[in-house]
């Protein structure tokens, strides 16, 4: 193919080939007997404009993209179109899962709607005493109470695996920005037995909470080469000069950093930061200029969802607009607007918006990883590494680098120190596609 360079049409071939030899049988070392290729490239070398290429190579047509998020489906769909090809881009989950409601929810709905005409025919029972008569009498209360969110929750959605999906019997499944796909959700990806083209960049950070089930592997071809017309682009030339750096400055000049502010943060699509202390407070300060109350959820917020749960069908990392909240017992009910432009209403819990420390707790003791309550935050603001996966037109990063690679240095030395911030610096650079302002370096704590 003449559109390639040298290294891109090399890795071409070695696709022709893995694809030739292994369509039809399974790779006899993969945990779920799926053929995976795993075409890594740092920033700019074409990765994605090469994988738009592979379809023709192949000779194939029944071929779809995957991303993690809405976002970075968004994205990705926008260069696809640029580089001439139109193939379908969707969330792997939206893919691979079909929403349907609880049964779990509608059980609980019926064993209640029951025991509340138990308790109706146990009123006109001869002979009870006034502690027994009470005692019908209030628990008949307290099904009453609950049988209204009981029967709200039977028509909320779930996610449940679709196994003749849109993915079922494709000729190739082409999966972008993964890292946050873990073993479980790989396993269902891999069981329609369709070959599976992965895109990674092992420059950035190495994935949180047991996602990486692609990208902490050798890749079967590197894109090293960054094309010229890349580093026209500011975001793609400054990643590249992160990458390639190897001193604590990670190849930032005085030009390239602006002083911090609040109304130049609030101006774009993201704000990232390295710590969480640093997230809370920007996300107060912003959440303050913006007129919203402390403490609590409301009509104009940007939340972010913190664990995976199928059976609310929402996923970790993602973000919904919060259109209106109706308060209750557990925690708020909120009517959102997901990434996908959809509008649908979400019981969360409210230990996520009350702070750093209420919502680590309430993530640490397994809070919203099941059930019919959504564990979320507010996501004015993000730390990087809950920003893999996703990108965004514009993002505005708070250097924080000092004080990691100082803090990494101290326990693992200076090189690994300035390893890790050039990692989180090209991480949090290369998850803006248009624009991104960096701030002039500060101490994190």
């Amino acid at each position: 193919m003449t559109d390639l360079t040298a290294q891109q049409a090399l890795g071409m071939e070695k696709i022709k080939a893995w694809y030739d030899a292994r369509q039809f049988h399974n790779v006899p070392d993969s945990a779920f007997g799926a053929d995976v290729f795993r075409w890594f490239g740092y920033a700019g070398t074409g990765k994605t404009f090469s994988a738009a290429r592979v379809p023709e190579a192949l000779g194939i047509e029944r071929v779809a993209f995957g991303t993690y998020t809405g976002k970075a489906a968004s994205v990705l769909r926008r260069s696809l179109q640029r580089y001439g090809v139109s193939y379908p881009v969707t969330t792997i989950h939206s893919a691979i899962y079909f929403p349907t409601t609880s049964a779990e929810a509608r059980q609980a709905f019926v064993d209640a709607s029951m025991e509340l005409a138990n308790c109706q025919d146990g009123l006109e029972v001869m002979g009870l005493t006034d502690e027994e008569m009470s005692s019908i009498q209030r628990r008949s209360s307290e099904l009453r109470a609950q049988l209204p969110e009981l029967e709200a929750n039977t028509h909320r959605l779930s996610f449940e695996f679709n196994p003749d999906g849109p993915w079922a019997g494709l000729d190739l499944i082409v999966l972008d920005e993964v890292s946050m796909v873990n073993a479980k959700l790989a396993a269902d990806i891999e069981s329609y037995g369709v070959p599976i083209l992965v895109l990674g960049d092992p420059a950035q950070l190495p994935p949180v909470e047991g996602g990486g089930y692609y990208t902490d592997a050798e890749p079967d071809h590197l894109l090293t080469d960054v094309q010229r017309q890349a580093l026209d682009n500011p975001v793609l030339e400054l990643a590249t000069r992160i990458r390639e750096s190897s001193t604590g400055s990670l190849g930032l000049t005085s030009s390239d950093t602006v002083p911090a502010s609040l109304a130049a943060a609030m101006e774009h699509d993201q704000v990232l930061c390295w710590t969480n202390k640093r997230r809370w407070a920007m996300i107060s300060a912003m959440r303050r200029r913006l007129g919203l109350p402390g403490g609590t959820v409301a009509p104009g917020d940007r939340i972010m969802c913190l664990t995976n749960n199928k059976d609310l069908a929402v996923f970790n990392g993602e973000q919904f607009e919060v259109l209106a909240v109706t308060e209750g017992t557990l925690g708020p009910t909120l009517s959102v607007k997901t990434e996908t432009g959809a509008v649908r209403d979400i019981p969360a819990f409210a230990d996520g918006f009350q702070g750093q420390e209420i919502q680590v707790q309430a993530k640490n003791s397994g809070l919203g990883g099941k059930g019919l309550r959504m564990l979320a935050t507010f996501a004015q603001a993000i730390t990087v590494h809950k920003a893999q996966g996703s990108e965004w037109d514009s993002v505005y990063v708070v250097n924080e680098t000092p004080g990691l690679i100082s803090m990494t240095a101290k326990r693992k030395g200076s090189k690994e120190g300035i390893a890790e911030g050039r990692r989180w610096a090209y991480t949090a650079v290369t998850r803006a596609k248009e624009r991104v302002t960096i701030t002039a370096p500060s101490q994190g704590r």
